[in-house]
């Protein structure tokens, strides 16, 4: 018999999560399950048994449980050995019959049954996560039953695992042990998209056929138009915030748009006004005149919008003749008047959105028509401050939001607050709306948010600030944040606070555009299903999603997902109304660029389908011009748009009233009776109908429990005398009724409700969130502030953990009564409103809890967050009481060090505190406080950090310095020992030491030096520089020791003091030094700092040592220069630089842990890298990263023997064959089929231009440390072999440019200052030319040709345009060297390929570093643009160079401005091989992110 398998198991997409395996059923038997009947077979299935009609999807690795292997007529059923709950939840997959307790998975905890679910009637296996914290040490059983002989009398299970998260992912289906992807197909339409199997694939119109550009969002009108919306702005006006560090405290401090003009304004000098105006966002629109599913004409349909604080422009929807547009900073309504397809008129419905500049692409997206007949939207953490017409304000300028408002801008409400980057809104057939909120790069994951009315999801921006700015706010070492410790990103678990909205599933890495699937047109693999597009930067990374909600308590779920298609950088997915799905395709990048692409995806049949045409014609007619009975019969149609779009028209029909009360009451169809209801809501809320609302309370005892919930929502809207008759709903046996009945009354109070409201509280029991989210909001309207407040003494711990979260609300200070609460949840609650809110006039409450928290203090467990909020409260308060308790709590050995640590950090900043309160990341400043009282409180409480343990103490002691205390336990005596005793940590010992010499004590001079020779480096180290500062001359002998010491950090500590000895001293010592490295004797691990102190003396003797070693270099040998990078690194700060360098950006693409650590995958994981690679390996991976590329991260070109070409990354390269991954597909291609493989550059940036040699010498050792091989599988993936085409000629290759170049526009004699400029700008743009080529051109010796003074440069200016037209491969020969290295086509990712552009930074190139040749032109590159795409080029296809450079211009030369935006550039050569390879570092990211 097999045993059960208890294995622990970390499952892909669980991040830290801790799961137990208990059955798999990947054997060949049941193991120790009892088996009762034949249903189940003798064991486990790879395959559907023959009994069953379909095949079972979704089930995870290769078998599962299924009982019908006799059909549906037999029965049985498995259950487990006994076994004991551990964990919070248990999860398992499930399918079949949906017959409650006969097909079922049931979980028993003595024999009884406590929790069980069917399937669905289908076979689709999905997840179900059983909450057990309640159940924990029960011993249980799982048993799998199927009772029942008739129709779908079928139960299918597998994966069954214990977990700590309530949202686990589970393993893949694989077939024969590899992955299997159920349905998805090629289509040679669009190279590398997967789509559908039965789809098919039409390129609607793109930057080629019609100049559409960075597509952002598309919409459909009635007439069938197909509108873009365009950002030309991204990073070329719309900034980020990682790109400007400098106004970062400006940005977080902005409070309206207003604030953010004045920011611009002051940092003109930095990133000048004027350039971010230049361009507009833009509005084009195509027309497919003759029906074939191509665009025949497009037009700009509206521009002009460049202001300072427009963009980006990312939503779009036409409505009835109005374009909404969402571009920041405004909400538009565009309208065509005179049908020429171009806006001639335009209203702002709301203005202030974008108060600050956050991330580039947190903006305003829109839009869709909700049940209610209003329009939805969202905005990301880029924040909004405005009033309404109406008069409401709204504030919030560090996070996101959900808001609505009437088609014709009245009304303006948001209704969901606390999201970081929401990404579109969409509403399911029964009115449930749906968002997708983007991660923040911390290790958390994008969520799946439903909106609810009032609901907060935890964002503020300040969770970014203290993970991606942590040291511009101050703060040296990454703190903890809110976000991650407390879960807020997960599902419900018990780490949240209460006051949060948590979302249902998390699902996607790069949400953008969201669509449900409307009931007509194409629905293939989406069938009352949302899709979400995932856009990663990329292609062959990004894909559309589709997924399910099904009701969960007052709640969602997630009822399935996958992927629906994948292979293009999708931005966003809507239905035409003739079926047709459109998506629009951003091609590549996280810039606006000259690319852009919509495509269609259709079915077989679905052109003819009358249904699709009859919608299509219903709209291209028009809804306005129907009768109220011609509307009526399409209230039950098949499809919602068409539903709701006579919904909304019957609405203004005098009958309207009667007709939806007839649609509410029938029963024949649900469609048309939800319709009914939301049509009585509209006359309700916007007619204050009170005969609709006296309907909509009649629909109160509705069957349908769905009828009953609309109908109380629309109550909570309508014009009720009286709210009474809500109050039986509160008692609902649907708890979802109940939740929306509890926001009617959140918007209707009545004092009457409160009592049951406190009543769902308690018997909820916080098990369902949505419930108790609800019942709070209606608790906050009908209670009042003093009955809620006191709740304090109410039995339940849920219902006063309620009356914080109200409380908290209505900002009312009364919950400090709360922080001392018996519950640990309700006590939490109440520290966070309190701190995290700035309740001022109760924060001492929290400073004084720190009272608990000395030493054998009787404080109980807290989290650090929790006792981070105690801190900080007790420094924002300040005074020496504070100190004095802060001092005690540092001096707590049981608490976390790190925190004490802090405490201390604050302490030293007590006077000076810095505008970011660094416990939440929020821009709060506190005034400058009286040194003399700190200095004074610091006097008295300062024996506390005295007396504690190392790290503290030495910090204690660095205080006591900085403030200058004279402390009677800190004499001479007393610091000596504390210098001379050994079990000191090293720190502690050099601070001692510092104080002790502060004091000038007459045996200093011997201190030092018996400390000098300290086995502690430390202490040693600490010193020879207090030797050295007192007297250099002196400290020789001890130097000189500590050169010839083993201690690199000595050896090192050695040549900096080097650098300020006498010369006498220093000239012997450096100049021999410099000597023994130059003939490969010296000590590696400590050049950089021999080096760097020769650059620094100017005696000649050291200079011509240098000047000898240098020449000692091979000039062709990269990595010789870096030699004294080798060793004597840091592996702690290496770890930083890899954690948060602002240009390295090594964790966004690395991870180094096993699991979900923090970092990203679109590099290798780092694990083991110690055990392939020597420090020389590691430092030609950085420098030169092209050399070698790990298996699954390199770019190739192979070139078939018949002429096909594929284009893909390397996942094996075997003897005999390749595994190239082009797009989603997987190609094995044998070698003798292979005409010629061309290795494209690697996607990584050599680190050469961005790392000093003193951080490069730190990652390695950090790196030298990862001697631990990662425990995860390598994918499984299937290949299919690729052969050359037989008996098929083949195709010719491109046309190489002719010797004798075609007739090119004639060249400019005079350059344009402007031009200079702007070429200028675009090579010094961040990721640009200067990264490789370099500031003055003079590129990478070995990897990066030159461009100053270059052959090419200078040459005909058709080669440059061509390279970058083209792209270039294969060896070159530059100023006598040879460079061998590959670029593809430059893409718009660094900016965007216009013709202006290219002219512009070739025509700079040509004339800085000492280039000097005549400008390009635009229409120079427009005459070759047709060039593009024919396959790239070698050095055999340019113009041969010109032999030398002359010496004259031919053009007066511009001048540039000291002041301009950084040195010159060279040419295309540069720009080629900076621009393609960053292009593939991108590409590269988002093809491995998967």
């Amino acid at each position: 018999m097999r045993k059960l398998l208890l294995l622990p198991l970390l499952l892909a997409g669980n991040l830290s999560a801790k799961n137990i395996k208990y059955e798999a059923f990947e054997s060949d038997g049941f193991g120790e399950w009892k088996v009762e009947g034949s249903a189940f077979g003798l064991s486990p299935t790879a395959t559907s048994p023959d009994g069953m009609n379909g095949s079972v999807k979704n089930y995870s690795d290769n078998y599962f449980v299924s009982s019908a292997h006799q059909g549906d007529a037999s029965v049985g059923s498995l259950t487990s050995p006994e076994f004991t709950i551990d964990l919070p939840y248990l999860a398992f997959l499930v399918s079949g019959g949906s017959h409650a307790g006969k097909t079922t998975v049931q979980l028993l905890v003595d024999g009884k049954i406590k929790m069980q679910n069917s399937g669905q009637n289908d076979l689709l296996m999905r997840p179900v996560v059983w909450r057990t914290a309640d159940l924990k040490g029960k011993k249980a059983q799982i048993r799998i039953k199927d009772g029942h002989r008739g129709a779908w009398g079928i139960i299918n299970a597998d994966h069954f695992f214990f977990t700590d998260y309530p949202n686990p992912k589970f393993p893949p289906t694989k077939k024969d042990g590899k992955l299997h992807e159920e349905g998805l197909v090629s289509t040679d339409v669009i190279p590398g998209l997967t789509v559908p199997n039965g789809a098919s694939v039409k390129i609607f119109t793109d930057n080629k056929a019609s100049g559409l550009y960075s597509p952002t969002a598309l919409t459909i009108d009635e007439q069938g138009h197909v509108y873009a919306a365009e950002t030309h702005r991204f990073r070329f006006g719309v900034e980020d915030n990682r790109d400007h560090l400098y106004w970062l405290m400006d940005d977080i401090s902005a409070q309206t748009t207003d604030d953010r003009v004045a920011m611009h304004k002051k940092w003109d000098h930095k990133t000048p006004v004027a350039n971010l105006t230049k361009v507009s966002e833009k509005i084009r629109v195509f027309v497919d005149t003759d029906g074939d599913g191509v665009a025949d004409e497009s037009k700009i349909y509206a521009e002009n919008f460049n202001d300072l604080l427009d963009g980006t422009a990312a939503g779009i929807m036409a409505f009835e003749g109005t374009i909404y547009f969402a571009c920041i900073p405004k909400i538009w309504a565009l309208q065509d008047e005179n049908g020429d397809l171009v806006s001639d008129a335009r209203t702002v419905i709301q203005d202030g959105m974008g108060v600050r500049v956050s991330f580039s692409g947190h903006d305003l997206n829109g839009f869709t028509l909700g049940p209610d007949g209003r329009i939805y939207a969202t905005i990301g953490d880029r924040g909004f401050s405005f009033t309404t017409k109406e008069g409401k304000s709204y504030k919030f300028p560090n996070q996101g939001a959900i808001f609505r408002f009437d088609p014709d801008g009245s009304n303006f409400e948001v209704v969901h607050t606390g999201l970081r980057n929401p990404k579109e809104i969409a509403f399911d057939k029964y009115g449930t709306a749906v968002s997708v909120d983007n991660n923040s790069d911390q290790g958390d994951r994008a969520r799946v948010v439903v909106l609810m009315d009032g609901a907060d999801s935890g964002w503020r921006m300040g969770h970014q600030v203290l993970h991606s700015f942590h040291t511009t706010a101050g703060i040296p070492d990454r703190p903890v944040n809110r976000w991650m410790q407390e879960k807020m990103w997960e599902p419900y678990n018990d780490l949240q606070p209460a006051y949060i909205l948590p979302p249902i599933s998390n699902l996607t890495s790069g949400p953008s555009g969201l669509a449900y699937h409307p009931g007509t047109g194409y629905e293939l693999g989406c069938k009352d299903q949302f899709l979400i597009c995932d856009y990663r930067g990329g292609a062959a990374a990004s894909g559309i999603w589709n997924f399910g909600i099904e009701p969960e308590g007052a709640g969602f779920s997630l009822s399935e997902s996958s992927k629906f298609s994948w292979g293009t950088a999708v931005t966003d997915v809507d239905w035409g109304y003739d079926g047709k799905l459109f998506v629009s395709d951003f091609i590549t990048g996280w810039k606006s660029h000259e690319a852009g692409r919509i495509y269609t995806i259709t079915q077989p049949g679905l052109a003819e389908d009358p249904t699709a045409k009859s919608v299509a014609d219903l709209f291209k007619k028009g809804f306005k011009y129907l009768d109220a009975q011609s509307l009526v019969g399409l209230l039950g149609h098949v499809d919602m748009r068409v539903r709701l779009r006579a919904q909304y028209y019957l609405s203004m029909k005098p009958e309207a009233l009667a007709h939806f009360t007839a649609a509410a009451n029938q029963r024949i169809n649900e469609m048309e009776r939800l319709h009914g209801v939301w049509g009585l809501g509209m006359l309700a809320r916007k007619n204050q109908s009170d005969n609709a609302t006296r309907f909509l309370i009649r629909l109160l005892d509705n069957s349908d429990a769905l009828v009953r919930g609309q109908a109380a929502q629309a109550l909570g809207e309508a014009p009720l005398p009286d709210s009474s008759a809500l109050l039986p709903l509160l008692k609902d046996e649907s708890t979802r009724v109940q939740a929306l009945a509890a926001l009617a009354l959140s918007r209707r109070p009545l004092a009457d409700a409160t009592p049951e409201l406190i009543n769902i509280l308690a018997k909820n029991n916080n098990y369902d969130p949505y419930l108790r989210h609800a019942a709070t909001m209606g608790l906050i309207a009908c209670a009042g502030a003093d009955n809620i407040a006191a709740l304090r003494t109410h039995e339940s711990a849920a219902v006063r953990l309620a009356s914080v979260v109200a409380l908290r609300r209505l900002n009312d200070d009364r919950l400090v009564q709360l922080v001392t609460d018996q519950d640990p949840k309700v006590s939490d609650e109440a520290i966070r409103a309190i701190h995290d809110t700035s309740m001022e006039s109760v924060r001492p409450a929290l400073a004084a809890l720190l009272e608990d928290y000395a030493t054998d203090g009787p404080g109980r467990p807290l989290t650090r967050m929790m006792l981070r909020r105690l801190i900080y409260s007790a420094y924002r308060l300040g005074g020496e009481k504070n100190i004095a308790r802060l001092t005690k709590v540092a001096a707590n050995q049981k608490l976390d060090q790190n925190e004490r640590l802090d405490i201390v950090r604050l302490l030293s900043i007590w006077d000076t505190p810095h505008v970011v309160d660094q416990s939440i990341g929020k821009h709060h400043p506190l005034p400058p406080r009286d040194a003399s009282g700190t200095k004074a409180a610091l006097a008295a409480n300062i024996e506390h950090l005295l007396s504690a343990d190392g790290k503290i103490l030495g910090k204690a002691l660095e205080l006591t310095l900085q403030y200058g205390l004279s402390m009677d336990s800190l004499d001479s005596g007393s610091l000596t020992r504390l210098v001379r005793d050994e079990k000191q940590d090293g720190s502690t010992r050099a601070e001692a030491l510092k104080l002790l010499l502060a004091g000038s004590p007459a045996n200093a001079t011997e201190i030092l030096g018996e400390m000098a020779k300290s086995n502690n480096d430390q202490l040693a180290t600490s010193a020879l520089k207090l030797a050295s500062e007192r007297d250099p001359a002196a400290n020789v002998s001890a130097l000189k020791g500590a050169l010839a010491s083993k201690s690199v950090s000595r050896r090192q500590t050695a040549w900096k003091i080097a650098t300020k000895l006498p010369a006498e001293h220093a000239v012997p010592l450096i100049r021999d030094g410099l000597v023994k490295l130059t003939s490969g004797k010296g000590d590696q691990a400590s050049s950089l700092e021999l080096l760097n102190a020769a650059q620094v003396r100017q005696e000649p003797a050291i200079k011509a040592a240098l000047k000898s070693y240098r020449e000692s270099i091979p000039k062709e040998n990269i990595t010789a220069l870096w030699a004294p990078s080798l060793s004597g690194g840091d592996p702690k700060e290496g770890f930083k630089l890899f954690q948060s360098h602002g240009a390295a950006q090594c964790m966004r693409c690395h991870r180094h842990e096993p699991g979900h650590s923090e970092g990203g995958e679109a590099g290798p994981n780092l694990m083991g890298v110690a055990l392939r690679h020597d420090a020389k390996g590691l430092l030609e991976s950085l420098i030169a990263p092209s050399a070698e590329i790990a298996s699954g991260f390199g770019l190739a070109s192979v070139k078939l023997t018949d002429g096909q070409e594929k284009v893909g990354m390397v996942l094996r390269d075997s003897d005999k064959s390749i595994d190239l991954k082009e797009g989603e597909s997987i190609w094995k291609i044998a070698h003798a089929d292979i005409e010629k493989t061309t290795t494209l550059p690697s996607s990584m940036l050599s680190l050469e231009a961005i790392l000093k040699p003193g951080e490069m010498r730190d990652v390695i050792a950090w790196l030298l440390t990862l001697t631990k091989e990662s425990s995860e599988t390598p994918p499984v993936y299937e290949s299919q072999e690729l052969k050359p085409a037989k008996n098929e000629p083949k195709p010719t290759t491109p046309k190489p440019i002719p010797a004798t170049p075609k007739k090119m526009p004639e060249e400019t004699a005079v350059i344009d200052p402007a031009i200079m400029e702007l070429g200028k700008s675009l090579y010094d743009k961040p990721g640009s030319c200067t990264t490789c080529h370099q500031p003055t051109g003079q590129g990478i010796p070995g990897a990066f040709p030159p461009l100053n003074e270059s052959e090419w440069v200078n040459g005909p200016a058709e080669n440059l345009i061509n390279i970058q037209l083209r792209g270039l491969a294969g060896p070159i020969e530059v100023k006598g060297n040879t460079y061998n290295g590959a670029m593809m086509p430059l893409m718009d990712v660094i900016f965007p390929q216009t013709d202006e552009n290219t002219a512009a930074v070739l025509t700079y190139v040509r004339n800085s570093f000492g280039n000097s040749a005549s400008a390009v032109t635009p229409d120079m590159v427009a005459a070759l643009r047709p060039e593009a795409g024919k396959g790239i080029l070698s050095v055999a296809d340019l113009l041969p160079p010109i032999a030398e450079v002359s010496d004259a211009p031919t053009g007066p030369l511009a001048e540039i401005p000291s002041s301009g935006l950084g040195a010159s550039g060279t040419g295309i050569l540069t720009l080629l091989v900076i621009v393609g390879l960053s292009v593939f570092a991108l590409i590269r990211m988002k093809l491995t992110s998967k």
